[in-house]
């Protein structure tokens, strides 16, 4: 990171992007050091930080959407979608619940109905239409590898049943969701999104010029400068206007594993392959779940959840932390 940032001219921004990197792994250095020797214990603080979450969340979406939000502030581009709890920002708020549901299912006793309550909440309360379209992946993949068992098909199509029902009295609940709308763009064609959505073609174009660019340089490193990722930007823009109808580069790269593509190349397949291998490598009781989360994970940083989000390395250090859990319950 810091010869990438000496390349770029020690600007700021290569300086930053640097520092990003390097945290990465300074945190989940420490974070597996504090889990592993039961400095603090998730289990008991967890649900406590859960529930204010949910409670703050609940207060703003029923009563006051102000209540709580003088902590932090507010970004949200319009009144009518969801809470933002200690977020500046629904999405924010929803990324946090998932990372929540991250945690309650990977305790050692897996904390099941309140991790359900906090996905509840991503499609209710946060009203996150990029945050509960990968909580939905991660539910089809989940049901998908359960369809293989046999002995579960009649409990997966009762569950299939209970979500439906709950969706349609939820339909007027979410009516002014954003959810909704991206829904029935995909229901009606799903090939379509990028091209009507003005969200939805912003946060693509940067996922797809990103990988692109990652492709067109030999997956070598393009640096951590700004300056080459706006020069590329605007050229893809000039080659596909019609595709890119309301794309602008912004400050940062609105996808963690594209933005680590772009500017690290193949130097990046590291933390990538870091971040999925705790995963895989941890002890799972539920082959379906582990999938799922996987899929999730994964999902969430190819969009616009930069790498330099706190809680991945303590995510990467609590699964790597997994291993004492595991000779313990022999």
């Amino acid at each position: 990171g810091l010869l990438f940032a000496v390349q770029a001219g020690l600007t700021f921004d290569a300086v930053r992007n640097s520092a990003n990197y390097i945290s990465l792994f300074i945190l989940a250095m420490l974070s597996y050091a504090i889990f592993r020797r039961g400095t603090l214990d998730l289990s008991r603080l967890l649900p406590y930080f859960a529930v204010v979450w949910l409670i703050i969340g609940a207060v703003q979406l029923v009563y006051d959407k102000n209540f709580g939000t003088f902590l932090l502030g507010s970004v949200r581009t319009t009144d009518f979608r969801g809470a933002t709890g200690l977020a500046p920002e629904p999405t924010f708020y929803a990324t946090v619940l998932l990372f929540l549901v991250f945690f309650l299912l990977t305790l050692p006793r897996p904390k099941f109905r309140l991790a359900a309550v906090c996905a509840a909440a991503i499609l209710l309360i946060a009203q996150s239409a990029q945050i509960s379209l990968i909580l939905l992946a991660g539910a089809g993949t989940f049901f998908a590898v359960r369809a293989f068992t046999l002995n579960v098909r009649l409990w997966m199509y009762a569950v299939l049943g209970a979500v439906g029902i709950g969706v349609y009295f939820a339909i007027g609940f979410l009516e002014n969701a954003r959810i909704l709308d991206v829904l029935k763009i995909i229901a009606e064609n799903p090939g379509t999104l990028v091209l009507v959505d003005a969200s939805a073609n912003n946060r693509a174009s940067h996922i797809i010029i990103s990988i692109s660019g990652f492709v067109d340089n030999f997956f070598l490193p393009r640096g951590v400068h700004s300056a080459a990722w706006a020069e590329y930007f605007y050229q893809q823009l000039g080659i596909r206007p019609d595709l890119f109808w309301f794309a602008f580069p912004g400050a940062q790269i609105m996808s963690g594993y594209g933005k680590a593509l772009f500017e690290l190349g193949l130097l990046s397949f590291p933390i990538i392959v870091a971040i999925n291998g705790c995963f895989l490598s941890r002890p799972w009781s539920d082959t379906a779940l582990k999938f799922s989360m996987i899929v999730m994970v994964n999902l969430l940083l190819v969009s616009a959840i930069p790498l330099s989000h706190p809680l991945i390395p303590v995510l990467i250090g609590w699964l790597a932390s997994q291993e004492p859990y595991a000779e313990r319950s022999r």
